[in-house]
């Protein structure tokens, strides 16, 4: 099936899709059209349109449900639906939702249709938590607005139609933070930091404007003290291949178990010393999956991956192991990584 279309038959013309999709990529006219070239198939048209004209590959309203399903025969009655740049820990989530809770974890929780709400309540779902991203942290620039607002509009629909779901809304956005104690001033994450989110301060410490920080995790790959510092997946060696991959550049990521996957903010944020250290453990392959380059959520992480692991692959050559580290570039309108990993 293809990531996303737009299935005529069903079309009313409405426009809506039009009037939301933040990257230009719909075109209304005589008929609705999709460029797919510009979309990067958040998934906001399609919990858009009222007519389901819009159709995709990835976490429809059905497959929400199905995977919320056996928690609620097991008698779970919460569930939390987070963006993947969401960075709320299990501790935080526990202080809301309860020890036991329904996970969901979306690449844009904009994406999330109407209809959920109260198909959720029907199935025994009576409290929802949804995680978006703040505002201005959007790696799909509306959805968290459109998440936030879908969440009054379901509100007021539960309420008229007499079914009871408390609907949370929490928000929080990773970002790096820096080690004073550590710190030894010598000004790289301000070179490398593309978004002049850091700068020093008397005596000379990085100090990272946590408004302009849209944490990409180029600082902390670079920082040549390790004192910065942002929540991120760590990872254990002992698997033979090990995939790091960007977490929004392919959606269907299930691997087979001998597979470890990794999932970071943006594939820039590659940390070369931890691969090094998982070839020495045992890994004998290490793929790691950037979006393609016009499709990167952030500034130039494909490319400063790119970077890192051309620059690892040069010194790895050195001792005869130059093809045990590359770099995939992929996108969910063409995922390749299973083909890549079985390779």
């Amino acid at each position: 099936m293809e990531a996303i279309r737009i299935n005529q038959d069903y079309c009313g013309k409405c426009s809506f899709c039009y009037s939301v999709c933040p990257f230009e990529a719909i075109s209304s006219g005589e008929e609705i059209k999709l460029d797919i070239d510009k979309c990067r198939v958040c998934g906001i048209c399609y919990s858009t349109c009222p007519s389901n004209a819009i159709e995709t590959a990835y976490y429809t309203t059905d497959w929400m449900i199905d995977a919320v399903r056996p928690s609620v025969k097991e008698g779970i009655k919460t569930a939390v639906i987070a963006c993947r740049g969401s960075t709320l820990s299990k501790n935080e989530f526990d202080s809301v939702a309860g020890k036991k809770f329904a996970m969901l974890k979306l690449p844009c929780v904009g994406r999330v249709e109407l209809d959920f709400f109260p198909r959720a309540a029907e199935l025994g779902i009576d409290r929802i938590i949804i995680a978006p991203c703040e505002d201005d942290f959007c790696r799909f620039e509306v959805g968290a607005k459109i998440a936030a607002a879908r969440a009054e509009w379901a509100r007021a629909l539960l309420k008229d139609t007499g079914q009871h779901q408390e609907i949370i809304l929490l928000r929080k956005a990773i970002r790096a933070e820096v080690d004073r104690n550590k710190c030894i001033s010598c000004g790289t994450c301000i070179a490398v930091c593309p978004y002049e989110a850091v700068n020093l301060e008397t005596p000379g410490i990085a100090r990272i404007d946590t408004q302009k920080c849209m944490g990409c995790g180029s600082c902390v790959a670079e920082c040549p003290a390790l004192a910065i510092e942002m929540r991120m997946n760590r990872w254990e060696a002992g698997k033979p291949t090990l995939l790091i991959e960007c977490q929004w550049c392919e959606y269907d990521t299930e691997m087979p178990k001998e597979v470890q996957v990794v999932e970071l903010p943006c594939s820039g944020a590659i940390d070369t010393l931890q691969v090094l250290k998982s070839l020495r453990s045992g890994t004998s392959r290490v793929l790691v999956a950037a979006c393609k380059q016009e499709e990167c959520k952030l500034e130039e992480g494909s490319k400063r991956a790119e970077k890192r692991i051309s620059s690892l692959v040069e010194q790895l050559k050195k001792v005869g192991m130059g093809d045990a580290v590359r770099v995939v570039y992929t996108s969910p309108k063409e995922p390749i990584l299973r083909m890549e990993v079985k390779a």
